[in-house]
């Protein structure tokens, strides 16, 4: 039995997780509409839609901010992403989570977490985009951006300090961490 016909009879026997399908466009191939579609959609449960952008592979990315208790929270940021192709919305949704300290005027990226197969597809830098397109928009600006690389980056290393790296941070390989400066409090 080959890959295609065992996924194949997942899915005629829905023992596929649901996680794992597409889910359809509202309309065929419109890839336009189903992005202003999402967009109200978000806006209509009280999210806060933080950027859009298109990847090298053609498929939309509808960045937006989380609810806490029915409010935007500032201190703890959970930026989530619809992905649209003409397949449909992907079964995953890569995520960001930031925590903001306007006393200290830093942010500390806490994790990016993008499935290992959807790597290398420009998720992870359409969150970056969003995340200084956010900050614009903090209370107190951010004069200082940190983190660090987890056990769980250590297979793929290199590829995580090149991506910090090509967004402006400085990487400490004896704390393994990243730090952006910017005392002007400015993007």
């Amino acid at each position: 039995m080959t890959d295609k016909d065992f996924n194949e009879l997942l899915d005629i026997f829905e023992l596929r997780p649901s996680s794992y399908k597409y889910t359809p466009l509202q309309r065929v191939n419109d890839v336009a509409y189903e992005k202003s579609w999402q967009q109200e959609a978000l806006l209509e449960k009280g999210y806060e839609i933080v950027h859009s952008a298109q990847t090298k592979h053609h498929e939309t990315v509808i960045v937006y901010r989380s609810l806490c208790n029915d409010e935007l929270d500032d201190t703890h940021i959970n930026l989530k992403a619809r992905i649209i192709s003409t397949r449909g919305i992907k079964p995953f949704s890569p995520r960001m989570f930031l925590v903001y300290d306007p006393d200290d005027s830093s942010l500390d990226i806490a994790d990016i977490q993008v499935d290992v197969a959807e790597a290398n597809r420009g998720y992870g830098s359409i969150f970056m985009a969003a995340m200084f397109k956010l900050i614009k928009n903090l209370p107190a600006p951010v004069t200082r951006i940190s983190g660090w690389l987890s056990p769980v980056d250590a297979g793929h290393l290199d590829r995580a300090v090149h991506f910090y790296k090509k967004h402006g941070f400085t990487y400490f390989s004896q704390k393994n961490e990243i730090l952006w400066v910017n005392p002007m409090g400015n993007r």
